[in-house]
């Protein structure tokens, strides 16, 4: 991702973090640029991937899977097309707006 600066340089901001990505984070997290847990010394103890699949195994409800093969595949000439199926299959209601002056 390239930003322009206040000074109008360009900076590649995905390279510099990639650069750094090993760098030891400033602050109390104790985690470097990547997102790995470190210990003493800079160790690293957890990855951010092993992180993130502590997390997603211990919470359930914190990924959502559904199938892609329910959804149908239907093809509308116009977007009034769409919305008079959706009408008819129950999925839309029909709201009448009141223009009051």
């Amino acid at each position: 991702m390239r930003v322009i600066s206040m000074r109008g340089q360009v900076v590649d901001m995905a390279r510099l973090a990639a650069e750094n990505a090993n760098q030891v984070a400033i602050g109390n997290a104790s985690m470097n640029a990547r997102g790995d847990l470190l210990g003493p010394g800079g160790e690293v103890l957890k990855t951010r991937e092993d992180i993130t699949r502590d997390y997603n195994s211990d919470n359930p409800k914190a990924i959502r899977q559904m199938s892609l093969r329910d959804i149908k595949r239907e093809v509308f000439a116009s977007p009034a097309d769409a919305v008079a199926a959706a009408t008819e299959q129950g999925l839309l209601t029909e709201r009448k707006r009141k223009i009051v002056d």
